[in-house]
């Protein structure tokens, strides 16, 4: 089945991006050239494979995104691999591919200053690759930790959630100031940032998506679909077989590449979510497979005061 822009049109500028290289390794120029407008029909036919291993946003607004990718070409039998840094537009109702450059061959901040917006503008949101140190959180002394992620990664809400692995705790803070606090469940197996791990990953990320608007408490969520069944809240400190994702969701993106975004740390693709747990007498100790369980009452406020591309800080 060949792809339209209306099959790419709510797309992230990553999708869009994997949806040309897709088009290229199933020989559909027309969606090819319909996404990247500028590439030339008579190389498109000569590539007779595409494959692409990494995608992942560096900066964007609501009508601009640069991300950097990497895969490989089959080119005239020839296999060639390729890093490059790729500029992005919203157009009417799409993205599109304005511009491609190799990655080994320009400085990412300089593609970015060509093709973003000046990162004043208050509608940029800036997915900035500054270390944020040990991934260290001391919820007794937060300060730090919030000053460094609001340097290195301004937003447009103050909101930023911090979640402490150690403790089994996190906190709601806006301006610095508390706002809530909630005892979590984090993975079993502790903390790591490799896909198949089962672990809680560490770092900045945001809340990318959410899912659960209006369900009943304990309603189950399969593939972030709700079931319209509901779970039997267990109260007593015990592991049932099932692990149920239950009220609601917090879909969590990574903003720091080759950390928790991109290629096989990517904690998107992992499915790292914030979500309720039928295991509700398992809080407060290590329990997951990864995400980040809470009681439900609790995971429904937390999604009504948070909004989408709030910053979520997971560390030690």
């Amino acid at each position: 089945m060949l792809l339209t822009s209306s099959a790419f049109a709510a797309s992230s500028p990553e999708q869009v991006v994997q949806d040309f290289y897709q088009a290229l390794a199933q020989g559909d120029c027309t969606t090819a050239l319909q996404i990247r407008p500028s590439y030339k029909y008579e190389r498109c036919r000569s590539i007779s494979a595409a494959q692409l291993t990494n995608a992942s946003t560096l900066q964007m607004t609501d009508n601009k995104a640069v991300v950097r990718a990497s895969g490989q070409l089959t080119l005239k039998g020839q296999n060639t691999p390729f890093e490059g840094l790729i500029a992005l537009d919203h157009n009417t109702n799409f993205w599109q591919i304005t511009a491609f450059e190799d990655a080994q061959k320009i400085n990412p901040n300089d593609f970015i200053a060509q093709h973003m917006p000046p990162i004043s503008d208050p509608h940029v949101t800036v997915i900035n690759t500054t270390a944020m140190g040990a991934d260290s959180v001391d919820l007794n002394n937060p300060s730090p930790t919030l000053e460094r992620l609001m340097q290195a990664f301004p937003t447009p809400n103050d909101l930023v959630l911090l979640v402490d692995i150690s403790e089994q705790k996190m906190a709601l803070f806006q301006r610095q100031q508390l706002i809530r606090e909630y005892r979590i469940s984090a993975a079993t197996k502790g903390a790591g940032n490799q896909a198949g791990s089962d672990q809680t990953p560490l770092g900045v990320h945001r809340i990318a998506e959410k899912f659960g608007d209006g369900a009943p408490l304990g309603t189950i969520f399969k593939a972030r679909r709700n079931t319209g069944t509901k779970a039997d809240i267990i109260t007593q400190p015990i592991d049932v077989p099932t692990d149920h994702v239950t009220t609601r969701i917090l879909w969590l993106d990574g903003l720091e590449p080759g950390k928790n975004k991109g290629g096989n740390v990517d904690s998107k693709n992992r499915f790292i979510y914030i979500h309720g747990t039928p295991e509700e007498g398992l809080i407060g100790r290590p329990a997951s497979h990864g995400c980040i369980r809470m009681y439900n009452a609790e995971v429904i406020e937390l999604y009504n005061l948070l909004p989408t591309g709030t910053l979520v800080y997971i560390g030690l």
